[in-house]
């Protein structure tokens, strides 16, 4: 099974089981893999979709360290900055 096939069977399965947190964060890196896959203009490969993982995942916590300074409401950023440490 390839990653993305991978990726896709944990979605339905979040989905089902009503976990809202994995639900969005694989919702956040199936669309970085989509959105790679359009780029490229064909399918991945498991080396090429963990690099857009890598990659999601480095803006994620980019934003989060960089969104705290400004941020209206000052508890939700270390919470969700604890959720991906």
């Amino acid at each position: 099974m390839s990653l993305c096939e991978q990726f896709r069977t944990d979605l339905t399965q979040a989905m089902k089981s009503g976990d809202k947190v994995r639900l969005s964060t694989l919702r956040l890196l199936t669309a970085a893999i989509k959105n790679r896959q359009i780029d490229k203009g064909g399918a991945l490969d498991d080396a090429e979709a963990l690099e857009a993982v890598r990659l999601a995942t480095k803006q994620r916590r980019e934003a989060i360290a960089l969104g705290g300074a400004g941020t209206r409401y000052p508890g939700s950023v270390p919470a969700r900055a604890a959720q991906y440490r």
